[in-house]
């Protein structure tokens, strides 16, 4: 069995306790990508601020940034979930762990919390954001990926979205998860940015 969000999430956030994972050979881990936090006025920036706090995790205030990437309680557009890959739900993880259908808010922002705590290196990459998260690599991450607007709803759906995930769990050995996921984001009237309401994780293998 290859890696999925599952195994690096769920595994990372119970005990560190990892198995059928593939091994990153000794290389090191990939040196720390930076990117700014950026206004959530658009969907792509809430991509965007997704890929910085991972990449910066080890960075305290992260976890903050990262929580109002979702929709929490004060948003009023909704719960945020994070469903699993099908083919995972209802595994088992070492200690006992069984993979459930989704994780509400709260779930995801503590799992991700232990996550970016005690990780040794975090590397998000979704390389159709491009590099500097201007208008233009906003425009060119329109034209090359799935994405639809409900303007009634004020709603967003991005599919098939590919992203690159290493997690160093000491300097020499990391695990990855590869592949892709949709998300949906929904504008709130009170301040007019978006927010993320869905992640559904297909990155395990067919």
């Amino acid at each position: 069995m290859e890696p999925t969000l599952r195994l690096l999430k769920t595994t990372l956030y119970i005990s560190f306790i990892i198995s059928a994972l593939l091994i990153i050979g000794c290389f090191g881990p990939p040196k720390q990508i930076v990117h700014d936090i950026k206004d959530q006025t658009d969907p792509y920036y809430c991509l965007w601020n997704l890929q910085a706090t991972y990449n910066r995790h080890d960075e305290i205030v992260m976890i903050d940034y990262y929580k109002k990437i979702l929709s929490g309680d004060d948003h009023n557009v909704g719960d945020y979930y994070f469903y699993f890959d099908p083919n995972d739900v209802g595994d088992k993880t070492p200690n006992g762990y069984i993979i459930p259908y989704s994780w509400n808010y709260k779930d995801d922002w503590q799992a991700t919390q232990s996550m970016f705590s005690n990780a040794y290196s975090i590397r998000l990459e979704v390389p159709t954001l491009g590099q500097n998260g201007d208008e233009k690599d906003k425009d060119d991450f329109y034209n090359k990926v799935s994405a639809s607007f409900n303007s009634a709803q004020d709603e967003c759906t991005i599919s098939d979205l590919y992203i690159d995930l290493l997690v160093y769990v000491n300097q020499s050995q990391g695990y990855q998860a590869q592949g892709s996921c949709n998300f949906k984001f929904k504008k709130s009237y009170i301040d007019n940015l978006w927010y993320m309401i869905g992640w559904y994780d297909h990155t395990a293998p067919q």
